[in-house]
């Protein structure tokens, strides 16, 4: 089996499970089994099979059904058949609370915004776990470190008493 598909994965993997609650497979086994499910369908091997984009069967419809709508009409100012929308009116009461350390409504603003172009400190969970990942992570991490030494941080404007302007 070269062409892991997910659904072959689950199948074999409840059964698995089926054998594991039966008895006749050991927990050690069992954990055994299923990394090499695992690492079989995540390989680069099954790369293609796990990446493809399925498509939908073009399966005729009959002619006097209707097509359900699944997500509910919403009116203009936001609610459904006259009662308002509970998670809509939690996000415009959070958008529009006053901070006053900032003094404005909304979200802070930051001040000194990072550019798109800069680059991102690489985080720990992004590499594989173990030794590996921990050498590939620290390798990162001095690239990064070079790259902001090259930058030269912006200064801050201030008064003759240390306010920023």
């Amino acid at each position: 089996m070269a062409n892991f598909t997910k659904s072959a994965v689950n199948k074999k993997y409840d059964e698995l499970r089926g054998q594991l609650k039966a008895g006749t497979l050991s927990q050690s086994n069992f954990k055994a089994a299923a990394n090499r499910l695992y690492k079989m369908y995540h390989g680069k091997a099954n790369a293609a099979t796990r990446n493809k984009v399925s498509q939908p069967s073009a399966k005729p419809k009959a002619a006097g059904t209707k097509p359900v709508n699944k997500v509910p009409q919403r009116f203009a100012d936001g609610g459904k058949g006259g009662k308002f929308d509970k998670a809509v009116n939690k996000e415009k009461a959070k958008s529009n609370f006053f901070r006053s350390s900032s003094g404005t409504r909304g979200d802070n603003l930051a001040s000194n915004p990072k550019l798109k172009s800069q680059a991102k400190k690489p985080k720990r969970s992004s590499f594989p776990p173990g030794r590996s990942g921990a050498t590939a992570y620290a390798a990162a991490l001095v690239k990064y470190r070079k790259l902001q030494a090259r930058v030269p941080k912006a200064k801050r404007n201030t008064n003759r008493r240390g306010r920023a302007i």
